[in-house]
């Protein structure tokens, strides 16, 4: 089996932006970065990335068509982040859709309805459904293409799970899934094809948390707070709102209630305390033993 994937536009793309100006390329790379990773773990399946690697060039469609029938794909998929409104604002609109060709050719909905499921089944985004669109991205007529628009990057809530690697694994393991399952494909060494479990740890292994270089001063400055939105994958400004986003992806964490406010006391504090082995009064003093411990961890990579 022949597989080829492509990142819609490229950093160098006008427009294609989170209204925080991360570009649609960025966000996307890293789960297609995730699928190929993992399928070539599998029997018989070769694979070629049609976009620039770097971002650096946003290849003319002419170009990619022809690098796709020239592979002699068998499957196309085209990674996507939608959005509404004019670009510039967060807006409410959200959701997972798939696209392919108008002609509805059989094998490509099933994959995309496959795809679509899973992708909402892991993330809980609201499933916009399969849609057809005679775009030149879904028109090889020698490849089953589909067109991936994976969630909104207006939207900051949809944006808080595909930037978090908790969320683009999870992402990621749904797409791969969903080919497998499609293509019967076999891995490398092993009977199992379809457990999905196996295939997310896997898809796991081949992503690492960022690391920080924070000073260890007990302190939850703006540095902090930004390292902490980096490694749960949300908006990075430097600021707890209220609600905050990163405070909510921490409560999740922690499982503590998901109100993204940091009360005083905060459950989430305790439960913070209790995990890194400080005291435990639900506060956070300035400066504070359990941020310093944060820090030190943040530095590491690794909470």
């Amino acid at each position: 089996m022949r597989i080829t994937h492509r990142v819609g536009h490229a950093l160098t793309t006008r427009g294609k932006q989170s209204p925080d100006g991360v570009k649609e390329w960025a966000q996307a790379e890293p789960i297609a970065k995730l699928v190929i990773a993992e399928l070539n773990n599998y029997e018989g399946v070769a694979q070629k990335r049609v976009d620039d690697p770097t971002g650096k060039v946003d290849k003319s469609l002419k170009t990619l068509i022809a690098e796709v029938n020239d592979f002699k794909a068998d499957v196309h998929i085209d990674y996507h982040l939608n959005a509404h409104g004019d670009g510039t604002t967060w807006t409410s609109g959200h959701g997972t859709e798939v696209f392919v060709n108008t002609r509805k050719p059989k094998e490509a909905v099933e994959l995309a309805t496959k795809v679509l499921n899973n992708i909402v089944s892991v993330t809980g985004f609201r499933n916009r459904g399969v849609k057809y669109y005679n775009w030149d991205m879904v028109n090889f007529p020698k490849a089953t293409n589909i067109l991936v628009e994976i969630c909104f990057m207006t939207n900051k809530d949809d944006v808080s799970i595909v930037r978090s690697t908790d969320g683009q694994i999870k992402i990621a393991a749904a797409i791969v899934e969903a080919i497998v399952s499609q293509y019967n494909l076999k891995r490398k060494g092993s009977k199992n094809t379809k457990d999905k479990q196996v295939v997310q740890s896997k898809v796991a292994g081949v992503t690492s948390r960022p690391k920080a270089n924070l000073r260890v001063d007990g302190y939850l400055g703006p540095a902090t707070i930004s390292a902490l939105q980096r490694y749960f994958g949300t908006i990075v400004d430097g600021k707890i709102s209220r609600p905050s986003l990163v405070i909510k992806a921490m409560q999740k964490w922690l499982g503590t209630p998901q109100d993204g406010v940091i009360s005083t006391p905060s459950l989430m504090v305790k439960a913070l305390q209790k995990r890194f082995g400080t005291p435990v009064d639900g506060i956070i003093s300035k400066p504070s033993l359990v941020i310093k411990e944060l820090q030190r961890r943040l530095n590491k990579g690794d909470l």
